[in-house]
């Protein structure tokens, strides 16, 4: 028989504005048959049953695919010819799409007819990641006049280099599958230029096509930025001591995309000292690097409310943590928490999060891109006896300091210490 392929007539490609990753399609080949007043019927039915022994549940196929038949004959032969259109909103994420199917039998039966198919039915295989998806909206920016060191700042710049910032290190936690709105458009233009191929199998149209809808949205606006720095004489110094300080203000909020709910929500003002900040760096580098702290920080308020860190494992005093990359530091100390009961609210009845018990403190020793290493400084209870997956979560106490921080905290013991000798040996002479 001859092999009849479904076409999609229009562009099928239309990217979901918060469009994050692409699920596989697999062909099922399929045997159906199906009864019909007319040998067009008879056949769009065989097809439904194909789709319903694939997806599991029974559709029109007439209301799911929108088609139009011809019969033509040539040779005495009759054979059909079909054109599809996807209808507008196609439900089930394109489950019951047929990608080619051949008419196998095709008898008259009971004042109709009755048609067997083979076909090759499209089945949607969602992704294996149980991370749920997070689109980051690109941050606005108040109305304040942003400076560094005197001079003024494009809001709009500060505002993109904050949302990139943001972007990068929720990606490093490993906790959402995270999509950057302010590529969007560009990633719907190449699965555009790919669905107009018309060499391109249906299969992989679908995969352009499917989308995973965010379940968060992250919205927030950078209301104000500051870099200072003050100039100081020190007794014993034959140069100026320059000290610097930022601030940064912003307000986000954490939507649930289904039911609207705002999960967290808040202004948050960071106040950034010398030792942070770069010494010698001026202009648009200063603001990425002070807009980068605040992303860090801005990312650990929100996954500490979300998805606060565990203990993924205890061996002895050693703790492995379910969370690494940017947002964990080296050195940093955590208060170690046992999950409790549920608390409710006695009103609403709504749940308030667990009780957390405090069973000690940890330092983290070691940290990698998927996980970090944290050793116990004190508890009151045995961990690794009364260890389970999700029973242990951590606070942060005290936040280990960069490579950087280090480097300026011992340069200035080092020039106190020197200091002191100056002031000592000036002592001496007197």
């Amino acid at each position: 028989m001859k092999l009849l392929r479904i076409v999609i007539t229009s562009c099928c490609v239309s990217i979901c504005s918060l469009a994050l990753a692409i699920d596989k399609v697999t062909l099922v080949p399929v045997t159906a048959s199906g009864w019909g007043p007319t040998k067009s019927d008879a056949v769009k039915a065989a097809l439904g049953e194909a789709v319903a022994q694939v997806t599991g549940r029974a559709i029109d196929a007439a209301n799911e695919v929108q088609t139009s038949s011809t019969e033509t004959y040539q040779d005495d032969k009759e054979s059909f010819s079909l054109t599809t259109e996807m209808s507008q909103r196609i439900s089930d994420r394109y489950r019951g799409i047929v990608d080619s199917y051949e008419v196998a039998r095709l008898v008259e039966d009971k004042g109709g007819w009755e048609a067997t198919v083979v076909a090759r039915v499209a089945r949607m295989v969602s992704s294996k990641s149980k991370r749920k998806p997070l689109a980051i909206v690109p941050f606005t920016y108040g109305r304040e006049t942003f400076s560094v060191l005197g001079s003024a700042v494009d809001p709009a710049e500060a505002s993109r280099l904050l949302t990139q910032s943001v972007v990068d290190k929720v990606t490093s936690s490993r906790r959402f599958m995270v999509v950057d709105r302010e590529f969007l458009e560009t990633a719907h233009q190449e699965a555009s230029l790919a669905a107009d191929n018309p060499m391109l199998p249906l299969a992989k149209i679908l995969e352009l096509a499917s989308t995973a809808a965010a379940e968060y949205m992250i919205v927030g606006q950078l209301e104000t930025l500051s870099v200072t720095s003050r100039s100081r004489e020190l007794q014993g110094f034959d140069r100026p001591f320059v000290t610097r300080q930022a601030t940064a203000s912003i307000t986000f909020r954490v939507i649930d995309v289904a039911s609207k709910q705002v999960k967290y929500a808040g202004t948050d003002a960071f106040v950034f000292g010398n030792d942070e900040i770069p010494a010698t760096a001026k202009s648009i580098a200063l603001v990425a690097k002070v807009l980068e702290i605040a992303a860090e920080r801005l990312s650990e308020t929100m996954l500490d409310a979300i998805y606060p860190i565990l203990v993924a494992g205890v061996s002895g005093d050693r703790l492995t943590l379910n969370q690494g990359g940017d947002l964990v530091k080296q050195g940093s100390v955590y208060d170690i928490y046992r999950y409790g009961e549920k608390i409710y609210d006695p009103y609403s009845r709504e749940s308030l999060g667990r009780e957390e018990i405090p069973v000690g403190t940890v330092a983290v020793s070691e940290v990698r891109s998927k996980m970090s290493v944290a050793m116990v400084q004190s508890t009151i209870e045995d961990l690794e006896a009364g260890f389970a997956p999700k029973k242990y979560v951590l606070r942060l106490k005290t936040r280990g300091k960069s490579a950087q921080q280090k480097n300026k905290s011992a340069n200035f013991e080092k020039s106190k210490i020197r200091l002191r000798s100056k002031k000592e040996a000036t002592d001496t002479d007197w």
